[in-house]
């Protein structure tokens, strides 16, 4: 059995829930799959693009049977995947909708003022916060500056690296990012939770060294985002 789960809005396959299921889920041997519905790039996806993504995903499993769960936003993009699989012949097994954002599209979201909306109708772009990375800054401002065309006129120095954020180096919009280690970020977080552990003492500060990344040693980095 095969069990899809799509995460909701700016969130990520490694979210809490999907977590939750795979190990709810491995004692019975079913396989979970979780498309990266932010794929290729957070700002520019679509409910198109992720109901043609989830159903070429179940294209390449067939003849095997599938369960689609979704939350929020992938709730939604769930219920139109499971319609037009069931209108083309091939009707998931279940469907699972949690929290499901069913009014999506026609209510407005929360939390934004008309001033906000008619912002983003003018630029064509807004800014969100993103759960899986919290960091929604540089990746917004990439994201405004490509969509009015001024690349090369306006210059950008942000943190994090992301596909995003080496695109815009290539390209020339972003002169810099800080790149913080997190894989010694996370080693060192080890080290100290086990150091207390034993009852050691830990240094009240730990700092980890940040890289400057520039065109000049950009694609040194590219291998992060396509492990």
């Amino acid at each position: 059995m095969h069990v899809f789960y799509l995460h909701g809005f700016a969130s990520s396959p490694a979210s809490s829930k999907a977590a939750f299921l795979a190990g709810r889920l491995a004692p019975y041997g079913a396989t979970l799959h979780v498309p990266d519905l932010n794929a290729p790039d957070f700002s520019t996806h679509t409910t198109t693009r992720m109901v043609a993504q989830v159903r070429a995903d179940l294209a390449a499993l067939r003849p095997a049977s599938a369960v689609l769960v979704g939350s929020s936003l992938g709730a939604f993009v769930a219920w139109h995947v499971a319609a037009q699989e069931e209108a083309s012949g091939h009707p998931p097994v279940a469907l699972v909708l949690l929290a499901p954002a069913l009014d999506f599209g026609h209510h407005r979201m929360a939390g934004l003022s008309d001033a906000e909306f008619d912002a983003w109708r003018a630029t064509g772009w807004h800014t969100f916060q993103h759960y899986a990375t919290g960091e929604p800054a540089l990746i917004g401002a990439i994201a405004a500056v490509e969509s009015q065309g001024r690349a090369g006129r306006v210059q950008i120095i942000g943190w994090d690296l992301s596909p995003q954020a080496i695109r815009g180096i290539r390209q020339g919009s972003v002169i810099a990012v800080i790149h913080q280690d997190a894989d010694q970020i996370g080693y060192r977080a080890v080290v100290a939770a086990l150091t207390l552990r034993q009852g050691g003492v830990v240094p009240e500060e730990a700092f980890v060294p940040v890289t400057t990344v520039t065109r000049d040693n950009v694609e040194q980095f590219h291998g992060l985002f396509t492990r």
